[in-house]
């Protein structure tokens, strides 16, 4: 006789980028904290900040990580729509803008808002890690992930240690 075993209820601590990139639904994102591969940021945060998280997941082993736009700090869904069509095109174009070295996809996922309960989409970011290079902001600046906080390195030595 053959164990067989599921691996789909597996808990979300073991989820890799790539899974929580491929399964990222509003049940999943409201489940998952800030960690060593999950970033989440509010609709208001700056291209140029979003640069520095695209340089520090590309710089960030094994595997980079993910970074949730429309969620605040303290885990509140907000959304992006009322942002407007623009400001979400700025948005998604942050990574070619502010570090375009970084290997990076973009999606829409539906959720609904904590204040009023209305339907809503965040932006989701997948940032794959690159093995070959320091991946730098357009202003030359490297960033890595330690734990759940970004960190400025100051020679790139110190990125592949």
């Amino acid at each position: 006789m053959q164990l067989q075993f599921d691996f789909e209820d597996r808990p979300d601590a073991l989820l890799t980028c790539d899974e929580i990139y491929g399964k990222a639904d509003e049940e999943l994102l409201r489940r998952l904290g800030e960690d060593r591969r999950l970033e989440k940021k509010s609709i208001g945060v700056h291209g140029k900040a979003l640069g520095e998280y695209f340089s520090m997941w590309a710089n960030t082993s094994p595997e980079g990580g993910v970074i949730v736009v429309g969620i605040r700090n303290d885990a509140t869904i907000e959304g992006c729509s009322r942002a407007g069509q623009d400001r979400v095109n700025q948005i998604e174009k942050a990574g070619a803008t502010y570090c375009p070295d970084a290997q990076v996809a973009v999606k829409q996922v539906q959720v609904h808002r904590d204040h009023d309960g209305k339907l809503d989409f965040v932006l989701v970011f997948r940032v794959k890690y690159h093995s070959s290079k320091v991946v730098r902001t357009v202003d030359g600046r490297a960033f890595i992930r330690r734990g759940d906080s970004k960190m400025e390195l100051g020679s790139p030595d110190e990125i592949r240690q």
